[in-house]
């Protein structure tokens, strides 16, 4: 199941489509309330608290989805809808710009567990646009959805207790954007315990509005397989699979003509009076 919310950008509203163990927040905004809108205008809307993204992590994030992902759309996009008001697509700063943070509640009933960030992490936190354009670039907004750091922050000042490497096109060893000011994948190394929570951020995140079309993109994550134990996760498979088997159908010996037209027209099996016929349904 999902549920759905708007954001306002600088320019126009953005809509929001999530899994129902995502959740969104922003002061006393939040994603089950009466028509939701939250704001990542750019700035233009002084105070504005960060957008806070409830991630419960769980079996069905892991088994059903393989990938838990929010898909943003953008809704003032040409040839989906005429900009109101237009917008101005050499502003870089332009689109769907806000300060956000991530809050993940280990509810897979295993720990996660700590792997070499070298490993490839065990976590993954990232962002695909569909008009994205990693070309190499050392532009601060680049043309591709990314992450900023805090103003006199660095990243992983934003992610206590965890191993972070930034990338672009999930690789650090790519030549792609600009990884190290505005990276688009982070990958998270972290031990979170069963029942347990982390909150990453805040941090920038930002789409800009591009003048070629939609510019939808969308929030994954995941934790890969170096994230668990092998053993619990074969156990939590295992329970996963039991849980969800499909039901078989009983098999029965093939029945008679007589019998069918016993089961059609005589199914209490009362005695037959001398005489009557057994009729098969028509």
């Amino acid at each position: 199941m999902t549920h759905t919310a708007l954001i306002q950008g600088t320019d126009h509203l953005w809509g929001v489509t999530l899994p129902d163990y995502i959740h969104l927040s922003q002061g006393p905004v939040t994603d089950t309330g009466p028509f939701p809108v939250f704001i990542m205008d750019g700035g233009k809307s002084p105070n504005t608290p960060p957008l806070t993204i409830d991630i419960h992590y769980t079996p069905e994030a892991i088994f059903q989805d393989s990938i838990a992902s929010i898909r943003v759309q953008d809704l003032g996009a040409e040839g989906l809808a005429a900009e109101t008001p237009a917008a101005n697509f050499a502003d870089s700063t332009n689109g769907l710009r806000g300060s956000v943070q991530f809050v993940l509640h280990n509810d897979t009933g295993i720990p996660i567990i700590k792997a070499p960030i070298g490993q490839g992490g065990d976590m993954l936190l990232y962002l695909t646009g569909f008009s994205d354009n990693t070309s190499p670039t050392q532009e601060f907004h680049t043309p591709y959805t990314h992450f900023h750091a805090p103003t006199g922050k660095t990243l992983a000042e934003q992610f206590p207790g965890a191993d972070i490497q930034p990338m672009v096109g999930y690789s650090p060893n790519s030549n792609e954007g600009n990884p190290v000011s505005a990276p688009d994948t982070i990958s998270i190394s972290q031990a979170i315990p069963v029942g347990g929570t982390v909150t990453w951020g805040p941090m920038t995140m930002h789409q800009r509005d591009l003048s070629q079309g939609a510019d939808d993109f969308t929030i994954s994550f995941y934790v890969n397989k170096y994230g668990f134990n092998e053993a619990d996760f074969a156990q939590l498979k295992a329970d996963w699979d039991a849980a969800h088997k499909l039901p078989t159908l009983d098999t029965h010996p093939t029945l008679s003509n007589e019998e069918i037209v016993q089961i059609f027209t005589n199914p209490d099996n009362r005695p037959i009076p001398v005489g009557v016929e057994l009729n098969p349904v028509g």
